[in-house]
């Protein structure tokens, strides 16, 4: 009854799910920080594993915060709240690979197809059709949690490295949140972003039923492009990209084993080439709707040498 009423008010309803303790200051600025990004938040409160305060005392205390405005008390083993959501959301397409591999040309075919991506990354002189990247899951939701983990939030140099990763709280509930604040229609959404590519088993932790589409491209072009990019960085010399690339394709050869079923690998070179062959199949195991038309006037292999 809640939400119905917030939605027919047009109220933008945020949530957050955890074992939340209210004698822990990253907590209450984690809450405080929701809610200034909705009208309405309501904490989906887990009992934990050993806590300190029992669930109960926790959720009477975090209901007299004023920027809590429900508690709701989730039973052990409870999952998450997406079926209270405005419009329950399909399983993601997650587009990850190297930067400059191709992953917008990627992502700007998957949107022509009917999947959805929220706001977007302008364009710039590096991928003047677009990046097709959400920028407030880039700036709110992935570089943050990188910094917090004591990485590159560019994910260049220091990489982040797989042991290091510390647990990401409510990483469903985050995405959800700010999709549903976008506007989310319905269908099927995706995200691109390269920075994933060394995130994956956090992401397949939250959307284990997620579809991934991993871009590659040839070592030296990848090497080349990153080498005339201007937010590339790291390096001024091959080699140094070089030895980044090859820790991508560690973390490559580790999803084509763990995320199969669901996980196809496409090299955009063929469709640069005219060749749009692997691009529909892709389409059509993700099951959309192939729009060649409108991709043949997209593609442009003129700006394939500096796109990512």
């Amino acid at each position: 009854k809640i939400l119905c009423w917030a939605y027919a008010q047009g109220k933008q309803v945020v949530f957050a799910q955890g074992t939340y303790d209210p004698n822990f200051p990253k907590d209450v600025t984690y809450l405080q920080d929701l809610r200034n990004k909705g009208d309405m938040l309501i904490v989906f409160l887990e009992p934990g594993l050993n806590p300190l305060i029992p669930q109960q005392e926790r959720a009477f205390m975090l209901s007299a915060f004023s920027c809590v405005d429900y508690v709701a008390m989730l039973e052990k083993g409870a999952n998450n709240y997406s079926p209270l959501l405005a419009e329950p959301m399909d399983p993601p397409i997650l587009i990850t690979g190297a930067a400059r591999s191709g992953t917008s040309l990627v992502a700007g075919i998957i949107h022509l197809c009917g999947a959805w991506g929220g706001k977007f990354v302008a364009p710039s002189i590096s991928n003047p059709k677009g990046f097709f990247e959400n920028r407030a899951m880039r700036e709110e939701i992935v570089k943050p949690y990188l910094r917090l983990c004591g990485f590159d939030p560019r994910a260049q140099m220091p990489l982040p490295r797989p042991e290091f990763l510390v647990p990401w709280k409510d990483l469903r509930g985050q995405v959800e949140t700010i999709l549903q604040g976008q506007g989310y229609p319905g269908g099927p959404w995706f995200y691109k972003d390269p920075k994933i590519i060394h995130l994956w088993p956090k992401w397949r932790e939250a959307f284990p039923e997620a579809k991934w589409v991993l871009v590659r491209r040839g070592d030296e072009e990848i090497i080349s492009s990153c080498l005339r990019t201007t937010f590339m960085r790291a390096y001024s010399e091959a080699e140094g990209w070089a030895t980044w690339l090859n820790i991508h394709k560690e973390r490559m050869g580790e999803m084509l084993v763990e995320l199969v079923p669901n996980i196809m690998e496409v090299w955009p070179r063929m469709a640069i080439s005219g060749n749009f062959g692997q691009m529909q199949a892709m389409i059509e195991w993700l099951g959309l709707k192939w729009n060649e038309a409108a991709i043949r006037e997209f593609v442009s292999p003129e700006l394939w040498g500096g796109r990512e």
